[in-house]
Formats: C-alpha cells, structure tokens, sequence
C-alpha cells in the first residue's frame, strides 16, 4: 500500500475510469453555482459537458477492465449531481414560483430514485436488445439541453412553462417500467442535438 492510499484509503480505489466519473461530478458542481449566480446557458454547457464524461468512464471501465462496486456507486452520486441537481437548479434560476418549484422537487425525487433503483436492477436483456427500465438521467438531463435552448427563444412566460412542463412529464418517466433501449437512434441522435442546442442557447438574446 503507498504512503498516498494509507492515510487516504480511496486513492487507492481511483483509476482512470473514476477520473472521468469526477470531472462529470466536478462540471455539475460548478454548473449548479454558475445557475445560482443566474448564468444559466454556462450551467447548462457544463451540464451537456458532463455527458460524454458519463459515458467515457463506463467505456473505459469495461475496456481496461476497471469496472468495480466503488466506481458504480461514485457514477450514480455523480449523475446525481450532473443530471439531476443541476437541471433541477437551472429551472429554478429561471422561476423560483411554487409550480417551477414543484415541478424541480418532482425532478429531484424521481432521479435520486430511478438512480437507486438502477443500482439495484441494472438493464434489462443484452447486446441490442439491452434496455434500461425507464428513462435514465443521463438522457433525460441531455434532452433538458435542448428543451432550455428553444425556451431561450421564447418569451419569458412560455419559457418558462416549457421548462415546467419538461421536468413535470419526464419526473414519472424515469421511475416508471418504460423500456428504454441502451442503445439506438435516439441516443445516437443526442451527440449532434445537444452541441447544437448549446450553440442555440448562446445565440439567443
């Protein structure tokens, strides 16, 4: 045992997978402050910059065969700070009225679930037919970038419906049985959207 890992017992559970896990963390952490000093386009790039981390880390972790219980349970706590803190935190930077604020702590509730449930379940069937049960975080906070960059666009008051509206229908769809393929078109489709919608958000007034 190094003298690091001795009096810090979880360096010596780091590797490379975890480094990437944390810079997820690290960008939802710095996203949510930036969405409480009302820069919510800079909150939500971190927020899009935090999902390609939560991919890489899984890759790398079965690549180099580094998957472990320690790096699934640092993935779910940084999820919920990427995906459902931060999303959560830049609606209500939009509009803090109690049907934002319901809607935010439905949000909040269903992801801090659908991520313990995950946990416990995982997915559902293998190769291409491997599914998630659910719409997970990840993708729900990826779809959120967008939904923020046409409401940018939008008078105030319909921004901020849409917005509402979005966390409200999207909360039960992650902790209902919904089969959510892993893998697809739909989450294909995400790597040019979201990087569009940040381009979008940007360049509104």
């Amino acid at each position: 045992m190094s003298a690091l890992a001795r009096w810090f017992p979880v360096a010596g559970s780091l590797n490379l997978p975890c480094a990437f896990t944390l810079l997820n963390a690290a960008l939802g952490a710095v996203g949510i402050a930036l969405a409480a000093q009302r820069c919510p386009r800079a909150a939500v790039t971190c927020c899009a910059l935090a999902i390609p981390c939560d991919i890489v880390d899984g890759w790398l972790a079965r690549r180099r065969q580094q998957s472990s219980a320690f790096g699934a349970q640092l993935d779910s706590l940084a999820d919920v700070v990427s995906f459902v803190l931060l999303p959560a935190v830049v609606a209500l930077s939009l509009d803090a009225s109690p049907p934002m604020a319901l809607a935010a702590a439905a949000w909040v509730v269903a992801g801090v679930l659908r991520l313990a449930r995950f946990a416990v379940v995982g997915t559902v069937g293998s190769g291409a037919e491997e599914r998630f049960e659910g719409v997970p975080t990840a993708f729900a906070a990826a779809a959120f970038v967008p939904i923020f960059a046409v409401a940018r666009w939008l008078p105030s008051s319909w921004a901020v419906g849409v917005v509402a509206a979005y966390l409200a229908v999207v909360a039960p769809a992650m902790i209902s049985a919904l089969p959510f393929p892993k893998r697809g078109p739909i989450r294909a489709a995400m790597w040019i959207l979201v990087p569009l919608a940040v381009v979008v958000a940007w360049s509104a007034p």
